[in-house]
């Protein structure tokens, strides 16, 4: 069955509604923030984003119309695709822009960071790294879900402007917390980084879009605002 552009608007659903579905997709990374802040368990605070994840997942089932319940799943879906495609563009970027310049900055090294606040200190290197590196997906995927369910006008301007708020929340961040010096390295690395990640996540989102209002009237698709 294909949504309409109008279904993309979730029209007549309201604001505040919305930002409760939405939103809980963001508290992953805003997990990391309220560590890196307040050093309150990164294990902690991702239990508190289970719950905000499922209660969301539960207003969309009990709460939604139809029509909005239906948008808000295939939305999430294309969301965990979405994101995963645009993590990895990230990623392969960074590794890039690493690899063909004399950056010292290495920066996948915060991924065995991430899984050791996870799993402890005491766990083996691989599995830091392995928890680590899915919590970082994890991360992309939610932001991703964010995008899907909030943005009206997907494109790559919007997921340029998307990933430009997660630049600034890594930068205003990351710094104090790694101890970092080059700070040059490691805006360069991160902006290409968050470039590649804005540009292939509303990229992906136009093209499903567009996609989903195939089979219309011309006419029909100039109608709908």
């Amino acid at each position: 069955m294909r949504l309409r552009d109008a279904d993309f608007h979730f029209t007549g659903l309201p604001v505040h509604r919305r930002l409760l579905i939405s939103v809980p997709f963001l508290s992953t990374g805003g997990a990391l923030a309220v560590f890196i802040l307040t050093g309150i368990s990164l294990q902690v605070g991702m239990i508190v984003a289970a719950v905000l994840v499922t209660g969301a997942v539960v207003l969309a089932r009990t709460r939604l119309p139809e029509p909005s319940r239906r948008l808000a799943r295939s939305q999430a879906v294309r969301g965990i695709a979405a994101g995963l495609l645009a993590t990895a563009a990230y990623d392969l970027c960074r590794f890039t822009v690493v690899s063909l310049t004399d950056i010292a900055y290495w920066p996948f090294d915060v991924f065995s960071r991430f899984g050791r606040l996870l799993v402890g200190e005491a766990a083996p290197a691989g599995v830091a790294v392995a928890v680590g590196t899915a919590y970082h997906y994890l991360n992309g995927v939610g932001f991703a879900i964010a995008y899907m369910l909030l943005v009206r006008r997907p494109g790559i301007l919007t997921g340029l402007a998307w990933a430009a708020m997660l630049e600034i929340f890594m930068v205003s961040l990351y710094p104090g917390w790694l101890g970092l010096r080059a700070m040059g390295e490691f805006l360069s690395v991160s902006i290409a980084g968050h470039a590649a990640y804005g540009v292939v996540l509303g990229t992906t989102a136009l093209v499903w879009r567009q996609r989903a209002g195939e089979g219309r009237p011309a006419s029909a698709r100039r109608g709908v605002h």
